[in-house]
């Protein structure tokens, strides 16, 4: 589950011209290793900098024992301070502090992998993984680092990269269920269903209610023509996190086997425009069936919603509903009516 670069351009001013005796010798270009760009990925101060910075000078004048259990002190109260405005949503200011605490020691995998989730957070994707591969570096027995990093490499559809990198997660620790499950994804989006199905079947033999590999998994089957599995699993949709179904408790929900002579049906809105007109073919089956049908949706597709066949009444998304006797979801009419391949080709 953007290509922000990490140092910013000023724009060029025009400047008076120089004889060449004023001018100055050009000096050697510096080389930048990455990890210096991402922790100078913002040069606003932290909060409290001139404590940090005190704290860094006075150890500098103590004993080196002492001077290396201050800076740890230093280092760990930024790496603290980061973490608790990365929990409140405050990304910047994580990112700052993060980056802060590496300045003060780069050789801390857990900053560098939060540094990284900052950034990817933030749609900073080149630098998130510079972050995430300097984790995995200092610590590449982490499953985990791994995995964040095939994931930000996936949203970069970097695909080769980012599989080998979930490879390398279930290598290390093959018991965690999303390594493998984020390994499905990456297949998914290369549009290889069957591989992508088989890694989101091994995420369901270790947790069968595993809600996100149950759902992808309904849409490969799809994908691979599999309808029955398919439209079951749809309905997987309602336990998302982003449920698009909201409840309904005024009437019972039809489930494809209840008698609908003389019943009015409600055939409720769900998700965007595209699939509601989609699932309206479904329409004239469920009708045959029903008495009245009344199909909520959004008010732009009311007009198109009155041209179908068998509808009997629109009404618009968000408005007072009419009486009815049953309702049920519209995308879930494939379901419910046992929608197969032979249906879809008439």
């Amino acid at each position: 589950m953007a290509k922000t670069s990490t140092t910013t351009k000023k724009r060029a001013t025009k400047k008076t011209s120089k004889s060449p005796t004023s001018r100055k010798p050009a000096q050697p270009k510096k080389t930048v290793s990455e990890e210096t760009v991402v922790v100078q990925t913002t040069l606003s101060p932290v909060p409290d900098v001139q404590t940090v910075q005190k704290a860094v000078q006075d150890g500098k004048k103590t004993d080196p024992e002492t001077a290396l259990v201050q800076k740890r002190r230093v280092v760990n109260d930024l790496f603290q301070r980061g973490l608790a405005a990365h929990q409140a949503g405050q990304i910047d200011d994580a990112i700052r502090l993060y980056s802060a605490a590496l300045r003060q020691n780069p050789d801390q995998p857990d900053v560098w992998n939060n540094l990284g989730v900052a950034l990817r957070r933030s749609k900073r994707f080149a630098a998130a993984l510079i972050a995430y591969r300097r984790a995995a570096d200092l610590r590449p027995e982490n499953a985990g680092l791994w995995s964040n990093m095939g994931n930000c490499l996936r949203e970069m559809m970097r695909f080769d990269e980012a599989l080998a990198a979930h490879k390398k997660a279930i290598e290390l620790d093959d018991t965690i269920k999303s390594h493998t499950f984020n390994t499905g994804l990456v297949y998914r989006d290369l549009n290889k269903f069957s591989e992508a199905l088989g890694y989101f079947n091994r995420a369901l033999a270790m947790d069968p209610e595993y809600v996100d590999a149950n759902w992808d998994s309904a849409l490969a089957h799809l994908a691979l023509g599999d309808y029955a599995k398919g439209w079951a699993g749809y309905e997987t949709r309602r336990q998302l996190a982003d449920n698009p179904i909201r409840p309904l408790d005024s009437a019972p929900e039809w489930d494809g086997k209840g008698d609908l002579r003389g019943k009015r049906l409600l055939l409720r809105a769900e998700q965007g425009f595209g699939d509601m007109i989609q699932f309206a073919r479904f329409i004239p089956l469920v009708a045959k069936r029903a008495a009245h049908i009344i199909v909520e949706c959004r008010k732009e597709l009311m007009p198109i919603m009155r041209t179908v066949s068998g509808v009997g009444a629109v009404v618009e998304k968000g408005r007072a509903l009419p009486e009815f006797d049953l309702h049920v979801p519209l995308l879930s009419l494939p379901h419910v009516l046992g929608i197969g391949e032979a249906d879809l080709k008439k």
